[in-house]
């Protein structure tokens, strides 16, 4: 029972698979209550699913709800006891957390080679109030700032933008969105380095950027200074 937006997501791809049988999302003209949703599933076996009052999805970077108690955007709360990976504990101190990078890939956390699998499962425990995923794309993109040039930034957020609305379409594995991640993939060459940050149950604060390939400037007056040396010389000559 997925939501329309969801509609061209999953029939596109399934056509895209060349899958002959019929196929398409339930209800795309149609309101179906929560509660007939329920009663549905409960008659199905799937009581489980049947009796909490969010509906939500999850999967391996995160969980999301929405849906009844959420549907008011002037006045939603999400009980405590909704959460899982990302319930607040509160008798955990702040504490620090580095996250090391090469090519564009995670491949350390506080110094540790972990695969990409493993380091989610430590940060959505570690990192409390926000999901993993949260953390390792502000650390990347973190990065990618101290890296690359400006132009070549801009261009791989522009990128990112197309590569998303092809999955969200359903166009996934098509030309354009196979060219696109060839693109991202090239541009993260080089892109390396480590994310340091404070993090509490509420938040994450970086405190430092370390570079493989720094494009930064450590100290502006000395940098001033030999920008000014330079110019003396190039006009001695």
């Amino acid at each position: 029972m997925q939501l329309t937006n969801s509609l061209p997501r999953f029939n596109n791809f399934i056509r895209r698979l060349g899958y002959p049988g019929k196929f398409g999302s339930p209800y795309p003209q149609s309101v179906v209550s929560q509660e007939k949703k329920a009663e549905e599933l409960s008659v199905a076996g799937l009581s489980i699913m049947s009796k909490g009052k969010l509906s939500g999805n999850k999967n391996l970077w995160c969980r999301e709800f929405e849906d009844s108690l959420l549907d008011d955007p002037e006045g939603f709360s999400i009980p405590e006891n909704a959460y899982d990976w990302t319930r607040r504990y509160k008798e955990h101190a702040t504490q620090e957390l580095a996250l090391g990078f090469e090519n564009g890939n995670l491949i350390s956390v506080d110094g540790k080679k972990l695969t990409l699998i493993r380091a989610i499962a430590l940060l959505d425990n570690e990192h409390r109030s926000e999901g993993s995923a949260a953390i390792i794309m502000e650390a990347l993109r973190s990065l990618e700032i101290a890296t690359l040039e400006s132009k070549t930034l801009k261009l791989k957020q522009q990128l990112e933008q197309k590569w998303t609305r092809e999955a969200i379409a359903g166009h996934w594995g098509s030309a354009c969105h196979n060219m696109c991640d060839v693109a991202i993939a090239a541009s993260l060459n080089g892109v390396g380095g480590t994310v340091t940050y404070v993090i509490d149950s509420m938040r994450f604060l970086p405190y430092a950027i370390k570079a493989q390939n720094p494009s930064y400037v450590r100290d502006q007056d000395q940098w001033e200074r030999a920008q000014q040396g330079l110019g003396e010389v190039r006009s001695m000559m």
